[in-house]
């Protein structure tokens, strides 16, 4: 076995335990330069927190979203004439002490915690 291969076998292995590992070693693991060791030690750092990313795909859902984040107090008449105007845009706010983004270029994304998602049904 070359050099290449047993590093992909070890780098693959690696990202099998990542699920495993402690919120301190996430923390570590986020700064790491690998994309995908990165991204997924985020993720689930993210979900250790109650908070989950989605992609909306629908707009109907998406004006469903910004509906519930202005109720909720999330959004302003502001931000919602500046997502409803630009074609790119990336908000970042708080509710109840926790951060919550919002981002859309190619499609929708929504970054938040689990408990205000439900809260809003989407």
């Amino acid at each position: 076995m070359n050099v290449l291969k047993l590093a992909e076998s070890i780098r693959s292995e690696f990202l099998d335990v990542i699920p495993s590992l402690s919120e301190s070693e996430f923390r570590v693991l986020m700064n790491a330069n690998d994309s995908e060791i990165k991204s997924k030690a985020t993720i689930r750092y993210d979900e250790i927190h109650g908070v989950t990313m989605i992609k909306l795909k629908s707009s109907i859902k998406f004006k469903k979203l910004l509906k519930a984040l202005f109720i909720e107090g999330v959004l302003s008449e502001e931000d919602l004439e500046r997502l409803l105007t630009l074609k790119s845009i990336s908000l970042t706010r708080n509710w109840n002490g926790k951060l919550i983004q919002l981002s859309i270029s190619r499609g929708v994304v929504i970054k938040a915690p689990i408990e205000l998602l439900e809260k809003v049904k989407v």
